[in-house]
């Protein structure tokens, strides 16, 4: 990846298509914070699923995945 902070247009297709990433019962439990020069995503714990995800390890295997989604369309737009 290059240095420079994508436009407002890339960032966006590129946000979009990141939440399309797979998650742990579909609970897509990411939040993205976009500042001036950063992309900050955080893990949302209101989602998590404490009967079945008791020490938040899915919940943070689906915020990778997300990441993993955003970094590859970054790339490729």
């Amino acid at each position: 990846m290059s240095g420079h902070f994508p436009d407002t247009d890339t960032l966006r297709s590129a946000l979009s298509l990141a939440n399309r990433a797979p998650s742990v019962h579909n609970s897509q439990p990411w939040q993205w914070r976009v500042g001036d020069q950063s992309v900050h995503l955080y893990a949302n714990a209101d989602l998590q699923l404490p009967h079945t995800d008791p020490d938040a390890r899915d919940l943070m295997l689906s915020c990778g995945a997300a990441l993993h989604h955003c970094v590859v369309a970054l790339a490729a737009l």
